[in-house]
């Protein structure tokens, strides 16, 4: 392939070509300053919308060859085969040799129906040539590819090179960013919809973040409870160092036109290194624990109480009971 290095400058065709490439990266550029996260399905296919009117691509994808095997970040312009549906991981190619030319530069299948058992599942989903880039070693130990395939045979290897190195090179540099935000957005959204409340306060004992469960069990909506005293919650700031195990506390709950205290089992932890956050807590609503066991307290004392009444009346009976006449020997 001819990427355009051997044309003189002067060639109107080569200019007009490196004005569409420089077209064509603006576009994706202009994508890329918007996302934090280009791996994320909503911008990648905003990115594969603005290539995709520059490269007749069927698809384009963002592969890692990782120890496990590779796994499909994202992909776009589904046919109507999925081939390897989005983020799944599969098994590599066995074939070593085959999987350094993949790494070494870039690697063109001109027929995919002649490649091997996953190129032939591609060229039956009507997908007959692609190319792969390597966007560089994102970690130590995964490698990652750009990805397009067409719907030609050998048509990949019309696509403008220097183009590709940029996007790939993109994607490269946004990787480690992209895995660290999947990886805040799906604790984000292990907190928010843990089924335990979770607080956090400051060192002026505000609280600056709470989760729906938090909301839930206080009663006040999540914006309420944001910059609000924890202190109002418990009737003072609780002390990390005395809940780091986990103890029984009140904590004040608004419900409608009242107000009612709940038993909660917490864990409160420290934080040194985040100047918002003085501590956070996980709270677990015990209050049909402790309803039970004063239920249970009530009804073991109660069944002293009739263990003893039965004991003073058993004395009772016997101390009554009228005395039978000796036997006498005559």
């Amino acid at each position: 392939m001819d990427d355009g290095s051997r044309r003189s400058p002067s060639d109107p065709s080569a200019r007009a070509n490196d004005e569409a490439s420089l077209q064509a990266l603006i576009d994706v550029l202009r994508v890329a300053t918007r996302h934090d996260n280009l791996l994320m399905r909503p911008a990648f296919d905003e990115v594969a919308e603005a290539l995709g009117r520059h490269i007749p691509f069927t698809r384009l994808a963002v592969m890692t060859y990782e120890p496990e095997g590779g796994r499909v970040y994202a992909m776009t312009r589904d046919v109507h085969d999925a081939v390897v549906p989005f983020g799944q991981l599969f098994p590599i190619f066995a074939d070593e040799e085959r999987l350094r030319a993949l790494h070494a530069d870039v690697f063109y299948c001109d027929d995919t129906r002649l490649g091997t058992d996953l190129d032939r599942r591609t060229g039956e989903a009507g997908m007959l040539s692609y190319l792969t880039l390597p966007i560089g070693p994102v970690r130590p130990e995964v490698q990652a590819l750009l990805v397009l395939a067409f719907p030609a045979v050998a048509q990949a290897r019309t696509t403008p090179l220097p183009l590709l190195r940029e996007v790939g090179a993109l994607f490269g540099r946004n990787f480690a960013r992209a895995m660290a935000s999947a990886r805040q957005r799906r604790l984000a959204m292990i907190l928010e919809t843990s089924g335990d409340a979770m607080l956090a306060w400051d060192q002026g004992g505000r609280i600056t973040d709470a989760n729906a469960a938090a909301a839930g069990l206080t009663g006040v909506a999540r914006a309420a409870l944001i910059g609000s005293p924890i202190a109002d919650l418990f009737g003072e700031v609780p002390d990390p160092a005395r809940s780091q195990d986990g103890v029984r506390l009140e904590l004040a709950v608004r419900g409608p036109g009242s107000a009612t205290k709940a038993i909660v089992s917490a864990t409160i932890t420290a934080v040194h290194d985040d100047p918002q956050v003085a501590a956070h807590a996980l709270l677990r609503d015990r209050s049909a624990v402790a309803l039970a066991e004063r239920e249970a307290e009530l009804h073991l004392g109660r069944v002293r109480e009739l263990e003893q009444e039965h004991s003073s009346l058993l004395d009772m009976s016997a101390s009554s009971a009228p005395r039978r006449p000796s036997a006498s020997c005559s």
